[in-house]
Order: structure tokens, then sequence, then C-alpha cells
């Protein structure tokens, strides 16, 4: 049992059913603000767990402090041995250009793909998809055959000429939307070791293929970057806007490793079609900025497409605000997440939870009332936008202007007024890669080009871990 003394104190949320009025197989989810202090049951470990809370219960009515933070939070339910997991359905695409035949790459991309199908089922569909400035469907999308027959197939794929990313990404899509399955996890893995330079290769045009193949047909993408030589960004951006998950492969022999990884999650998807929405007082405030996911905005209502979670897995969004001019009334947020509940019979499930924030002219009782969890993840996400922009201004050869920002950024963490930093663990070692970065940016001028890239690569890499929560 836990003591909660206020929701709108803590930001946390009790949650409870509403089943009476659902319709066939789905529950809703309301919440009760806690005014007094009151017994909360503890969270089911088994359920996922979705929760809502502010930066502060007041807001301040004062000239300073004007900004206000609204945060969500998910997390995957724990995934059991005994339960049974959706079906897979999912395109493996290979680079096999030129390039891949440096360092065993290819050869560690052929021992991935044979590793994911030791661990597929006979429900599952599977495509395997290899491309250089041609592509070749290795195995159409089906059931699995004969492992000897498929190694002998694997193992005969050839690296060769240039990279058409967009062939192979497009046919990896075709092979996933000609054997799509009801409750299925559908999933493209596209690993590169190079830029585009065949078919498509402009990357807003590639990026919004893969928005609007997860938008309209709810096929995600997931991507791999292998070396020095790939866009990174595109990359990044592909498995953003397409839903899924995005890796960076310094080594050939870790290709097998990362693609565990990934197939982990996607054996373990506790939540699907899992959507979040939010409306928010947009007479009093305005929307500044959405942290840690891409996300559409329309009048009052923000917009987000999480897709699958995993178990266990912690998403969260932050959401800054700036208070207009000429209010004290109270600002009223709802959220509402809805999701397949895999664990639980498929069940869709909506949940709404509403939160309060009440003005004060008193500028200790506005202190008093702030969310320690929400202020850590302010610091967070703040630290990490200004690492993203440190990035791009060392992509741009601007290296003054990148040190005096990441130097900047080093000193908000270590004394910010906001959050001790020293209180999280993750926050440290947050800081300590960010001053790692920093070290490195003294010999940037001085860096062979490919030592420069890697550099990129691994800090934009371990940024987009913290944004995702993938470090702990």
């Amino acid at each position: 049992m836990k003591k909660l003394f206020s929701l709108l104190a803590t930001g946390l949320v009790l949650l409870f059913s509403s089943c009476q009025n659902a319709p066939p197989e789905t529950t809703e989810t309301t919440t009760l603000a806690l005014l007094e202090e009151e017994e909360v049951k503890a969270a089911d470990p088994s359920e996922t767990q979705f929760e809502v809370m502010v930066d502060h219960q007041f807001y301040f009515t004062g000239n300073a402090n004007r900004e206000v933070y609204f945060m969500a939070r998910i997390k995957g339910g724990a995934d059991t041995a005994e339960r049974q997991r959706p079906p897979l359905n999912i395109s493996m695409v290979i680079d096999r250009s030129g390039s891949m035949s440096s360092e065993e790459k290819l050869s560690n991309a052929k021992e991935a793909v044979l590793m994911v199908l030791d661990h597929l089922k006979a429900e599952d569909q599977v495509s395997i998809v290899s491309y250089d400035d041609e592509v070749a469907v290795v195995k159409p999308s089906g059931k699995l055959e004969l492992k000897s027959v498929l190694e002998t197939k694997v193992n005969q794929i050839f690296s060769g000429g240039s990279t058409n990313l967009s062939g192979g990404m497009l046919e990896g899509y075709s092979q996933v939307k000609s054997t799509m399955l009801e409750k299925a996890v559908n999933r493209i893995l596209l690993l590169s070791d190079g830029l585009a330079n065949q078919g498509i290769t402009d990357q807003e045009e590639l990026q919004k293929i893969c928005r609007a193949k997860f938008d309209q047909e709810k096929m995600a993408i997931s991507t791999f970057g292998i070396g020095s030589d790939f866009n990174e960004d595109l990359m990044t951006n592909l498995a953003e806007y397409g839903r899924g998950n995005y890796y960076f492969i310094s080594a050939a022999d870790d290709i097998p490793q990362i693609f565990k990884q990934e197939l982990d999650g996607l054996l373990s998807v506790v939540a699907q079609n899992t959507h979040l929405k939010i409306d928010f007082p947009a007479n009093m405030l305005d929307l500044q900025k959405v942290y840690g996911y891409d996300a559409s905005v329309s009048g009052n209502e923000i917009s987000i497409p999480f897709n699958d979670v995993f178990a266990e897995e912690e998403k969260v969004v932050l959401i800054k605000f700036q208070l207009k001019e000429g209010f004290s009334e109270n600002l009223n947020f709802q959220a509402e997440l809805q999701f397949d509940d895999v664990l639980n019979g498929y069940v869709r499930k909506t949940e709404k939870l509403n939160l309060e924030m009440r003005p004060t002219s008193n500028q200790l009782a506005f202190e008093e009332s702030a969310n320690a969890e929400v202020l850590k993840n302010i610091v967070a996400f703040t630290a990490i936008d200004n690492v993203e922009r440190v990035a791009a201004l060392v992509d741009e050869g601007k290296f003054d202007e990148a040190r005096e920002l990441m130097s900047s950024n080093i000193k908000y963490m270590e004394q910010n007024d906001i959050y001790n930093i020293k209180m999280d663990s993750t926050l440290i070692k947050q800081l300590e890669g960010y001053k790692v970065y920093s070290e490195s940016l003294d010999e940037v001028e001085s860096m062979p080009a490919s030592n420069r890239k890697q550099m990129q690569k691994s800090n934009k890499s371990m940024n987009y871990e913290y944004k995702k929560k993938k470090r702990k």
C-alpha cells in the first residue's frame, strides 16, 4: 500500500474501471482527484500503466514563472511466460551494396537474419529483401520454410553496387502488406551502412513515406545504421516518423546483438495501436514544444501515436506551454490513452485522466507545490534538446558555437535551479556522457573525417536513447 497526499500535488493518478456502458471488448478508465489523504492500491505489474502530471499544483499569476509543463508517462506491463504473444509479420531489408563487404558487415547481417529466423514460430510471417542498386526478394512474405532452405538463400546474398535504400524499404513495406494479419506486429527492419544514392534520395520524401505507411496502413519501421558512412539523421527520422526504433551499430560484430535487442522487444509487445490525445486550454496557454515524440496539433488537441509498447518499456512525453496574460482561472487538462491490451485478450482500452492547476499569487505556495518527477524531466529534455543543436552545429562546421553551447549545457545541468541532478542516477550518467562529448569537441577540427562521423553518430545515438528513455 502506498500513501498519496494529493493528485494535484504529486501528479499521480488513481484509476478505476467503468465498463458498464462500454461497447463490447472495450473498457474505459477515468480518474478521481485525491484531495484528501487516501490509500491507493499498488499498481498491478501486469497492467500497462498510464499517468499524467504537471510541474506544479499551482501556476503563478505574477510576472515570473510563466511556463507550464504537462507530462504523460506510459509503462508497459510485465511480460508473462504463459501468455500467447502476438504473431510477427516482419520484413528484414538488408543492404548488400559494395561497402557491406568490408569489415564482415554483410556476413554479420546474414548471421542476424538467421538468428531472427531461429526465434520465429509457425504462425509468424517473414520476408527477406536485399538491395544494392537493384532490389531482390530473397524470401517472399509467408510462413517459415525449412531452415536449411532459408539458410542457403540467405548465404547466397552477395555484395554488389550502390545503395537504393528507398527501393529496398518500399519492397519491405510491400511484403509486410501482402501478409497483413489481425493483431500482428507489422514491422520492417531496415539495415544500411551507406548513403541513399539510388531511387528516392530526398530525406523529406523518404520520411513522408514512412509516416504515411504507418498512419494509413499501420506498418512501422525500425532502422539500423552500421559504421560511419550512413546518414544517421535520415535513419533516425525514418524510425521516428515510421513509429519504430533506431539503432546505431558502431561495429559489424554487434549486428546480431542489436537485431536481437529489437526482436526481444517485438516478441514482448504488451500494447498495440497505442494512441495518446491531450486536450489543453488553448485560450489560456500557448503551446511551445512537445519533447520526446513527434506530435500533431489541431486547435486545443495534441495527438501522439505510440504504436507498439514493449514489456516494461517506458514512454514519456513532456509538453511546454506559455501562460497567456490576464487569466486567473483553473487550468484543466484532459488526457486520453487508447490501446489494445495484448496481455488481457486484446481488449481495446480507453483511459481518461484529468488534471487541474490552480492560480496563486503566493510565490512560496507555488514553489512548494512542485512535482520533482516533472522537474527532473524538464532538465533532462532541455539538455537533450541543447545537445541536438550542438550536434547540428558540428555537422555545419560551426565548431566554436558548438563548444560554447555544449559548455553552457553542462553548466545548466550542474547549476540549474529547477532540480538537483545528484538526486537521479540517470541524469548523472546523462551529464557524464555529455562531458565526454564535450571533450571530443576540443579535437574536432583535427579529427579525420571518418572519426568525426563516428563521434557524431555515437553521440546522437546516445542522445536519442536518453530522449526515448532507453538508457537508465
